[in-house]
């Protein structure tokens, strides 16, 4: 079982995660409290989850109360690559690109 808290009180560790490239330590510090009472109500949004985590990608969650499901990779031949596996299924797939920050 995941402790909230201690998700809660780490945001640092969500900046060293992508700050470092390290999708591990990331997929570790993001967590969404709804997800499992979304994932009751409507069982696709696991559905999603899952196939999205089949295709390689390890950071995979649902936005707020369900309107989304995301995945994130450093790896961005990998995140083509699944979008380009996916595209003949019932997902509708954005890639969005990293703006330069000033």
């Amino acid at each position: 079982m995941i402790d909230i808290n201690v998700i809660r009180d780490n945001p640092e560790k969500v900046k060293e995660a992508l700050e470092s490239g390290d999708d591990d330590l990331l997929a570790k510090s993001i967590f969404n409290a709804l997800e499992q009472t979304a994932i009751s109500l409507v069982p696709e949004i696991q559905i999603i989850k899952d196939k999205l985590k089949l295709a390689g990608l390890k950071i995979v969650q649902m936005t707020g109360s369900g309107s989304c499901v995301f995945a994130l990779r450093t790896d961005k031949h990998l995140i083509h690559s699944v979008a380009r596996q996916l595209e003949n299924q019932d997902l509708v797939l954005r890639k969005n690109k990293k703006k330069n920050r000033k």
